[in-house]
């Protein structure tokens, strides 16, 4: 029993600092705006899909860091973009631009973002943060007014 007991505690300090995986989705309808800009923070990759909204793809690993740190960034909108239309454009824009490092009692922690954004088909990629709408002949839209 002396040998369990340090054994099983051990086990569950390192469960409760290992790695932490998360991925969350985003939805975003671009209404046919001529112009989407990209304000994301971090790298992301650009992955045209047949889908009529952006879709946002965040996977979150976090080494040496509790569930509860996750779970509290979670909540709070680390990780989340949201649409600004202040200016008259449509800009999709990071909650949190700054991520700054994650500190834990045992150092920081190690945090990896990868995101993945799915543009329609209907836009084309101009750069790394701006979209076009194509002319309906280009996409296969049937156009409003003929035939």
């Amino acid at each position: 029993m002396r040998v369990i007991l340090p054994i099983l505690s051990l086990f569950i300090s390192v469960q409760a600092f290992a790695q932490l995986e998360k991925t969350i989705h985003q939805t975003f309808p671009v209404d046919n705006h001529q112009t989407v800009t990209l304000d994301i923070y971090g790298d992301y990759e650009l992955i045209p899909w047949a889908g009529d909204h952006i879709l946002t793809e965040s996977n979150i690993k976090l080494y040496d860091a509790s569930e509860g740190i996750l779970e509290h960034f979670l909540k709070m909108g680390r990780y989340e973009m949201h649409i600004d239309t202040s200016s008259g454009s449509f800009i999709l824009v990071s909650n949190d631009k700054e991520r700054r490092s994650v500190k834990t009692k045992k150092g920081d922690a190690y945090e990896f973002v990868k995101i993945k954004v799915f543009v329609p088909d209907s836009y084309a990629i101009i750069d790394e943060t701006k979209l076009v709408l194509k002319n309906p002949a280009e996409t296969n839209i049937p156009d409003e007014g003929g035939e």
